[in-house]
C-alpha cells in the first residue's frame, strides 16, 4: 500500500507542476491553447532536379498502374484520379489499408494533390507533388506532405523518423523513372 501512495503522490506531484507553469502562463496571458497536429501541422518536404521536361514527371505521376513497380510509397491510386474533386482509394505501403481521398489539386504538368482521411478522422494527410519546370528540358520535382488532425501529437516522433527516408526514396525514384521514360 506504502509503494501505491508514494507512486499517487510522484504522478499527483508532477501533474501539478504542470497545472501550475499553466497556470502562470495564463496570467501572463498566454491564454491560445497550442497543440502540435491541432494548429500546426507536421511537414515533410523532399525535391530532386529531373534531368527531363515537366511533362515526363507528369506522365510519371500520373500512370498509376505502374507504381508498383517502382513508387516505394504509393501502391495503388485507383477511382477518378484525373479530375478535380475526384474521390480516389490509395494504398499507402506502410499501411495494411487503403485510404480514402479526394483530388483538391489538379494543374496539369504543375501539380497533383489529395486529401487522405484516416480513420476517426484522427489523423489527416495531405501529400502534393508538385512540378517546376525549368524551361530547358529539366525540370524540378517537390514531394510534400502535411499531416494534422489529434494524433499528429502520438505519431510525430515514428513519423520524422520513418519517413524522411521514404520520401527521400519517392523523388529519387520519381526522377529516375521520369529520366528513363523520357530518354
Amino acid at each position: 500500500f506504502s509503494i501505491w501512495v508514494i507512486i499517487l503522490i510522484v504522478i499527483g506531484s508532477i501533474t501539478l507542476f504542470f497545472d501550475v507553469v499553466d497556470i502562470v502562463r495564463w496570467l501572463r496571458g498566454e491564454r491560445d491553447v497550442h497543440v502540435i497536429g491541432l494548429d500546426q501541422p507536421l511537414i515533410f518536404r523532399e525535391e530532386v532536379a529531373v534531368n527531363a521536361p515537366a511533362a515526363a514527371v507528369w506522365s510519371t505521376l500520373g500512370d498509376y498502374s505502374s507504381y508498383p513497380d517502382w513508387n516505394p510509397l504509393v501502391q495503388s491510386v485507383t477511382g477518378e484520379t484525373n479530375k478535380l474533386g475526384g474521390n480516389i482509394m490509395v494504398k499507402v505501403t506502410p499501411l495494411p489499408f487503403k485510404l480514402s481521398a479526394e483530388i483538391d489539386l489538379l494543374e496539369e504538368n504543375k501539380a497533383v494533390g489529395w486529401t487522405d482521411q484516416f480513420p476517426l478522422k484522427m489523423l489527416t494527410a495531405r501529400p502534393v507533388s508538385t512540378i517546376i519546370d525549368k524551361n530547358d528540358g529539366t525540370s524540378t520535382y517537390v514531394f510534400e506532405e502535411t499531416f494534422a488532425g489529434p494524433a499528429v501529437p502520438l505519431l510525430a516522433g515514428n513519423l520524422r523518423k520513418q519517413l524522411p527516408p521514404i520520401y527521400k526514396k519517392l523523388v529519387e525514384a520519381v526522377k529516375e523513372r521520369a529520366e528513363a521514360n523520357y530518354s
